[in-house]
C-alpha cells in the first residue's frame, strides 16, 4: 500500500514537565501507530517552529484525523494552529539525490503563450 508523507510543524509555549510527560507518554505507548500514522521523524527545534513531525499515512483522511488529534491533545500548549503540509516531491531523501529529479518539471504550471 502506498503511503503519503506529511510534515506537521508547530510553535509551542515553553516546555514544561507536564507537556513533556504528555509527549513522551503518547510516543512510548504507540498512539500514532494506533491512529494509522507511521512517525518517520520528530524534531524539537530551535527557530521559528518548535516541533517538526514527518509522518506517513495511507490517505489524507487519516492524516487530517491525526492532525486534529494533535490539535486537541496539545491545544493548551500551542501558540497557534499547527501547519500540515503534504510532501509533493522529494529532491533529496536520506542524503541521496532523487534519481528522477527531472520529474520536478511536472509541477510547472501549464501556461499557454
Amino acid at each position: 500500500m502506498n503511503r503519503v508523507v506529511y510534515l506537521l510543524q508547530f510553535r509551542t509555549k515553553p516546555l514544561t514537565k507536564n507537556f513533556g510527560d504528555i509527549i513522551i507518554k503518547r510516543l512510548t505507548s504507540g498512539e500514532p501507530l494506533k491512529e494509522g500514522v507511521r512517525i518517520l521523524d520528530i524534531y524539537y527545534l530551535n527557530g521559528f517552529y518548535d516541533v517538526f513531525i514527518k509522518f506517513s499515512a495511507p490517505d489524507h483522511i487519516t492524516a487530517k484525523r491525526y492532525y486534529e488529534t494533535i490539535r486537541a491533545i496539545y491545544k493548551d500548549y500551542f501558540l497557534d494552529d499547527p501547519l500540515l503540509l503534504k510532501i509533493n516531491f522529494p529532491l533529496i531523501k536520506r542524503g541521496k539525490l532523487n534519481p528522477e529529479l527531472e520529474k520536478l518539471y511536472d509541477f510547472m504550471p501549464k501556461i499557454e503563450d
